[in-house]
């Protein structure tokens, strides 16, 4: 197996700032999903979040010309490493999202990221036989230590159980992302490619979560509304489950979908189109 640094390009400290720059992305996603006031499920957002960017991620592969998903799963053997890191980065989407709303930004955010390093060390040792370094332990009492002090009486009013064990469940799906894609890199897969690959193999693992998911719109109305500001936003298309197959006649509500979508009418002309009662 060839060591990361030369897979990556660069010593050990070389892998200090993107580290940082990712943790510091990775916290803003709890902030994300509270200001944004988006009405759907944990799962769901979770699905539509990795699927727009697993999607943003195959593009930019497709144009830089490098990186290319096939290449990291070339071999028969690194496929189940795809296959798990896909699997961990799906239950991340949905158990984070979770935890966020049970027990807020910075408690889910940082039971997480504090339980993280922890995982890492434990499954490193466990799936890849890697011996947890003497910083490990340092890493590891800071992060017992600080999440300790936020579950002490008084720190915070309650500490919804459920909401705590979802964060932990976050915390270990992205240890095993992170040790799965490291065996990846030191089997010489190529960082985007592996990107790809995983983040890809998520979105297809959570996208019937994305279809059915979503929520039930009182009137067909309701939901051309949706459609009609999603592609006056910019969007090509939409993903819609039970508001076209719980509709007493579905192929109506397709119909008047194509015509926002595809032709450009109106909600009223739509609701014509498909021969919608207003």
């Amino acid at each position: 197996m060839r060591p990361i640094a030369h897979v990556a390009g660069g010593g050990r400290g070389a892998g200090v700032g993107p580290l940082v720059l990712a943790s510091i992305i990775w916290g803003t996603t709890g902030t994300a999903q509270a200001v944004s006031h988006v009405h759907a499920s944990s799962p769901v957002l979770g699905a539509a979040r990795l699927l727009a960017g697993s999607t943003a991620l195959a593009v930019f592969a497709r144009k830089s010309g490098r990186g290319a998903a096939r290449a990291a799963i070339a071999r028969p053997r690194q496929r189940r490493w795809v296959l798990s890191a896909g699997i961990a980065t799906a239950v991340y989407q949905a158990a984070f999202f979770a935890a966020v709303t049970r027990t807020g930004v910075a408690l889910g955010t940082l039971l997480a990221l504090g339980s993280a390093p922890i995982f890492c060390g434990l499954l490193a040792r466990l799936l890849i036989g890697e011996r947890v370094p003497p910083s490990w332990a340092t890493a590891t009492a800071c992060a017992v230590i600080g999440s300790g002090l936020l579950l002490l009486p008084g720190a915070q009013r309650s500490a919804d159980v459920l909401g705590i064990a979802l964060s932990l469940l976050a915390g270990a799906c992205y240890a095993l992302y992170t040790v799965s894609a490291k065996r990846l890199l030191g089997s010489g897969a190529a960082p985007l490619g592996i990107l790809v690959a995983t983040t890809g193999t998520g979105a297809a693992i959570l996208l019937p979560v994305l279809i059915a998911g979503g929520v039930k719109m009182a009137t067909p109305r309701a939901a051309l509304e949706v459609v009609h500001g999603s592609i006056a936003a910019g969007g090509k298309g939409v993903v819609f489950g039970r508001n076209i197959w719980q509709d007493p006649d579905p192929s109506r509500i397709v119909r008047a979908m194509k015509a926002i979508i595809h032709d450009g009418a109106s909600v009223d002309q739509a609701l014509q189109e498909g021969r919608i009662a207003a």
